[in-house]
């Protein structure tokens, strides 16, 4: 008899390799989790063989990973669909750097609407704070509002998920134990002299890759190091929408000339700034107080290097 924390995984390896195609069920949880190589999408289509809806054609949640080709970072985008294939087929045409993926979808009508979106936003929270990988979603996903009664099942669907993604060896989702939390908090005291004429004296290596988060606000940035130890903000990156009142002159300067040239514009929620084109700034600290909209000093997120 198994007690309410035990379950027990069935994995189907179609092509008899275990890095290429898997398909797992448990007996005791209403999902399926399939991962499959980009290129057998169309094998993995195939599944199930019992003439019921194919999985990759059900609503559910997905994850894209991939490998970065320089610093050797993990990379993941974690997404939902009404249709998985049909979402996948469009990231296979338009999104170079994965290399494989990840589906998890409900029994034969899905998941409802509700629910992925639910899942989609607590797993990619999961993620962003586990830190395991860099996120490549431009746009912060949101659970929408569940009610009481809704919320502690939903949250229990999300659980099942996690523990068995990590049983499958899927890391992204398991955070660190003594990880901190310290990088929440934004000093917004006065600017001292030294601070308005502090410069980033730190020279970056040219094509060194950089992200930047900020967990509160639902901002991730990506930059790295130009010729000449000046600093670029790569497109799709995010920024603070509305600028703290003491930010320096000369970030906010910045910012301004930045939206009045349409690269830095409001995403589609209205909550935050995207950068539309990549945008090159004399510093790397300059670039981290345009995209914080602040003095970005004390413990307010920094650049941090991506690598393994």
């Amino acid at each position: 008899m198994q007690t309410s924390n035990e379950f027990t995984l069935t994995i189907h390896y179609p092509t008899g390799r275990p890095t290429e195609f898997w398909i797992a069920k448990d007996p005791t949880w209403h999902a399926t989790a399939i991962g499959f190589e980009r290129e057998l999408l169309s094998e993995a289509l195939k599944f199930p063989k019992d003439g019921s809806v194919p999985y990759l054609n059900r609503a559910g949640i997905y994850i894209l990973r991939g490998t970065d080709p320089i610093s050797g970072a993990l990379r993941n985008y974690v997404g939902r669909a009404e249709d998985i294939r049909a979402r996948i087929d469009t990231h296979r045409r338009n999104l170079v750097w994965w290399s494989d993926a990840i589906a998890v979808v409900g029994c034969e009508n899905g998941f409802t609407e509700s629910e992925c979106k639910f899942i989609e936003a607590t797993l990619y929270r999961i993620a962003r704070d586990a830190r395991r990988a860099v996120l490549m979603n431009k746009v912060v996903p949101s659970a929408g509002r569940p009610d009481d009664a809704a919320l502690a099942s939903l949250l229990k669907m999300v659980g099942e998920i996690v523990v068995r993604l990590n049983a499958l060896g899927v890391q992204a989702f398991a955070a660190d134990e003594d990880e901190l939390d310290s990088d929440e908090v934004e000093d917004e005291r006065e600017p001292t002299a030294s601070a308005v004429a502090e410069v980033d004296h730190d020279p970056v290596p040219a094509d060194a890759e950089f992200v930047l988060r900020h967990h509160k606000e639902g901002l991730c940035a990506f930059g790295r190091g130009t010729a000449e130890d000046r600093f670029e903000v790569l497109e799709g990156s995010t920024a603070r929408l509305t600028p703290f009142d003491k930010i320096l002159p000369d970030a906010n300067s910045e910012r301004e000339r930045l939206r009045s040239a349409d690269v830095l514009e409001e995403d589609e929620d209205g909550g935050r700034l995207v950068f539309k084109r990549r945008s090159e700034f004399a510093s790397r600290l300059l670039a981290r107080q345009v995209v914080l909209g602040s003095q970005a000093r004390g413990r307010s997120p920094d650049w941090e290097p991506i690598s393994q």
